[in-house]
């Protein structure tokens, strides 16, 4: 799209262009019950004989499929530059990074409680002294991948239920990080064994986890931010250079 690589800033031009889509897309909204207004007014001579008849039958349909394609190109038009904007700013050899990073303190914290499960029912200490070592890198990878997912989340459209969902997903994850680093601080002063408290902050933390994951990938898989414009099964490598739009080669299959 070259409104997304041409020259000054591509984000200020692909923000202008969508502006004007957008006034352009709402003039044919209202443009457009004109013309089915005008479509009515002829359909009475559509069924006569007379020669001005037949032009007016003739004028009003291709007015009405001019419309519908003029429309069906402003979509999308808007579509595509919606998709450009809500692309991740924060890469790492064509990937967000955000999303390469936060599998490690999910994952950390998660399987910090399983230990803490599993001292509870043993009762050896070396299980819990793991799951102490393990909130404190969750914690530390959590804050990391928080700078890079705001940085994605500053560049979503304002006014999206994308940008409401990618807000209710980072502060959520704010809020799990804020919950495990409560219970570690409880475990500071007992040798890194959890309490009752430290031990129902972790479950809370894990639950909520739950809820933000589930978040992050309805912005991915549902609001498609942070998906190249043109992904398909077929797209080439994102280190090849090429746009998502083209074929890789070799053997394509087609899923039916």
């Amino acid at each position: 799209m070259s409104t997304c690589h041409g020259g000054g800033n591509p984000l200020d031009s692909a923000v202008k262009t969508y502006a004007t889509f957008e006034l352009a897309h709402k003039y044919m909204v209202d443009h457009n019950k004109l013309l089915d207004d005008a479509a009515k007014q002829h359909g009475s001579l559509r069924h006569g004989a007379t020669p001005t008849g037949r032009l007016a039958d003739c004028t009003a349909r291709r007015c009405e499929d001019l419309a519908a394609l003029v429309h069906g190109l402003l979509l999308h038009g808007v579509s595509r530059i919606r998709r450009a904007l809500m692309h991740a700013r924060a890469k790492l050899f064509g990937h967000p990074i955000h999303q390469m990073l936060i599998v490690f303190p999910l994952g950390l914290l998660a399987t910090s409680l399983v230990f803490d499960i599993v001292y509870e029912a043993t009762g050896n200490v070396r299980w819990a002294d793991i799951s102490y070592v393990m909130i404190a890198s969750g914690i530390i990878g959590g804050l990391l991948a928080a700078i890079f997912g705001l940085v994605d989340w500053l560049a979503i459209p304002g006014g999206t239920r994308a940008k409401r969902i990618g807000a209710l997903h980072g502060l959520g994850n704010v809020a799990v990080v804020a919950l495990f680093a409560i219970s570690w601080l409880l475990r500071y002063g007992n040798a890194g064994v959890p309490g009752a408290g430290a031990f129902v902050l972790s479950i809370a933390g894990v639950a909520l986890a739950l809820v933000t994951g589930w978040l992050g990938g309805e912005l991915v898989d549902r609001l498609a931010v942070g998906v190249h414009d043109g992904a398909n099964v077929n797209a080439p490598s994102s280190l090849s250079g090429r746009p998502a739009h083209d074929i890789a080669p070799g053997p394509s299959y087609v899923v039916r």
